[in-house]
């Protein structure tokens, strides 16, 4: 998705001060947060994951590069 998609799902949920939010994580951690879910999205909580019906788990466990998170 992208931060435009993201902003609008994170407003439809109620999430506050969407505008300041500048990192697709942030957007996703919000949302997961919203929706009443550990904000986990591309954390290190990600290696223990058990939540396979995660709808952002395959985004989520993409390798990252560090100097990006």
């Amino acid at each position: 998705m992208n931060k435009q998609i993201l902003k609008s799902v994170a407003r439809g949920l109620g999430v506050v001060n969407v505008e300041t939010i500048d990192k697709e994580q942030d957007f996703v951690r919000s949302i997961q947060i919203a929706k009443g879910h550990q904000p986990c999205f591309q954390s290190d909580q990600k290696y223990q994951c058990k939540e396979y019906d995660c709808e952002w788990r395959s985004e989520c466990m993409k390798p990252v590069a560090v100097w990006m998170r």
